[in-house]
């Protein structure tokens, strides 16, 4: 059996359940913890199925908010204060480019 890759979701049997669970990280609340979408099913099948419709809509999602690279970067650096002393007025990616620039 091989592994799916980073942001594919996964699949699991649950024996008190007796089902397959479809499980697909789509993001963190702001404080750090994890927001996982769940589905499950009879069979292994209908899991797969359900764990492809969950990352389509998460991925659906993303795109339909015209979440980019830039607002991601601009949140992590924002939410982890990478960046101490930011000045104000600029935005992060025109700081981050002219610390690239000091740099070299």
């Amino acid at each position: 059996m091989t592994r799916r890759a980073r942001g594919e979701g996964g699949l699991h049997w649950d024996e008190r359940r007796e089902r397959w669970i479809a499980t697909v990280t789509v993001g963190d609340d702001g404080r750090g913890k994890r927001m996982v979408r769940k589905a499950s099913g009879r069979t292994k099948t209908e899991a797969k199925t359900k764990l492809r419709e969950l990352v389509r809509d998460r991925d659906d999602w993303l795109r339909g908010n015209g979440y980019t690279v830039r607002d991601a970067v601009e949140e992590l650096v924002y939410r982890h204060q990478l960046r101490p002393g930011l000045q104000t007025g600029a935005t992060v990616m025109d700081q981050l480019s002219n610390h690239r620039d000091e740099s070299a």
